[in-house]
């Protein structure tokens, strides 16, 4: 049973992902990766980069700075994805 819960877990995260057609793709840095759905829907809900930004800050205790945000952010709406 718990097989079975890990893998519909991870078969909706795919799916959510692929919902998103999040391009990552040259994207190294491991914390851009992991919240790059959460990044793409606070922009697609119009918050700014800044907002994004402390954001993570505050609510994941992480650090990733404004040009990191706004340079994922341009390729995705360079990819036509965003």
């Amino acid at each position: 049973l718990n097989t079975i819960l890990k893998d519909l877990h991870s078969q909706e995260a795919e799916n959510a992902k692929k919902q998103l057609k999040i391009n990552i793709i040259g994207i190294k840095n491991p914390l851009l990766k992991k919240y790059a759905s959460e990044i793409l829907e606070l922009h697609r809900s119009g918050h700014g980069v800044r907002y994004i930004e402390k954001f993570l800050q505050v609510n994941h205790n992480i650090k990733i700075s404004y040009s990191t945000i706004h340079r994922f952010l341009q390729q995705q709406s360079e990819s036509g994805e965003n």
